[in-house]
């Protein structure tokens, strides 16, 4: 029972992540409002706001409407429910593991709406890295400040092959995970990302989303 709460207090989590960042890239702030049907503007139900659940009763359709549903809003669930199992599973609800689950949500629907990551969330991250280092000596200062170094001169030469807050994004995971797992961290994170490029066809691929995945799986094994 209690896994099934940590993955739908996860799945409940990444929707208000993902209507945060939504309204964050629109510079839109409706929070007090009821939420509506995106193309009918239909008030919606209590029933209709359940994540995951109210999704599959509909069967992907408005109730009003009977327009399709964005499948974004289930992925995002079913993502963010199972970062949540593993990460609670492992950690519990201790207010380290919550923060650090907030930041990981914002960050993927950030990149996966918009391609970004706002810098704020990256120092948010790197400020818990800090305090977990700080307790278990995952890596010396001195070599984490020469690989953030090495980050930002990469970061100068504006290479096109990986985004920015994915470079930064790897370099802070140095504070949490043990070099010698790296090599299987990135290679997860890219399987998944080829993965989701072959069933999607997308050109351009969020990477945030699957380094995150790959990062809590790695996380919670060493």
């Amino acid at each position: 029972m209690v896994y099934f709460f940590y993955f739908y207090l996860g799945s409940c989590m990444s929707s208000f992540t993902h209507c945060l960042s939504y309204s964050l890239i629109r510079k839109r702030f409706d929070y007090l409002t009821r939420s509506k049907c995106e193309h009918c503007k239909q008030n919606l139900f209590f029933w209709q706001l359940f994540p995951l659940l109210s999704y599959l009763f509909l069967k992907g359709r408005c109730y009003f409407c009977n327009i399709p549903i964005s499948s974004d809003h289930f992925y995002i669930e079913l993502y963010g429910g199972l970062c949540s199992l593993l990460l609670f599973s492992y950690s519990s609800l201790s207010s380290f593991s919550l923060a650090m689950y907030m930041i990981f949500m914002i960050m993927v629907s950030m990149d996966f709406l918009g391609r970004w990551v706002p810098d704020l969330l990256q120092i948010a991250f790197l400020l818990l890295g800090l305090l977990y280092n700080s307790q278990l000596e995952i890596i010396s200062l001195q070599t984490f400040l020469i690989f953030c170094l090495f980050t930002f001169l990469v970061l100068l030469t504006e290479q096109a092959w990986l985004g920015g807050a994915d470079l930064k994004f790897i370099c802070i995971s140095l504070l949490y995970i043990p070099f010698s797992f790296f090599p299987l961290y990135l290679f997860l994170a890219s399987l998944f990302a080829l993965f989701y490029a072959f069933i999607s066809k997308d050109k351009i691929i969020p990477f945030i989303p699957y380094l995150i995945f790959s990062f809590i799986l790695i996380y919670t094994c060493t």
